[in-house]
C-alpha cells in the first residue's frame, strides 16, 4: 500500500522550525493562537443563535 499526503513535507518543516524557536516565542505564539481560537469560537456560537447578552456566552 502506498499513501501520499499533500503538504505533509511543508507541515514537518514548520514543526521543525517551531522546535528551534526560543521558549518565550513559543509561549507568546501559543497564547495568541488560543486568543484567536476563543474569538472564532464565540463568533460561531453567536452565528448559531446564542444571544451575546444572555450571559451564557461570557463563560466561553
Amino acid at each position: 500500500m502506498n499513501l501520499e499526503f499533500e503538504g505533509l513535507d511543508e507541515l514537518l518543516r514548520e514543526v521543525e522550525l517551531i522546535q528551534l524557536a526560543p521558549e518565550h516565542v513559543k509561549d507568546k505564539a501559543l497564547i495568541r493562537a488560543a486568543d484567536l481560537l476563543k474569538e472564532r469560537m464565540k463568533d460561531e456560537v453567536y452565528n448559531h443563535g446564542l444571544n451575546p447578552y444572555s450571559g451564557d456566552a461570557q463563560r466561553l
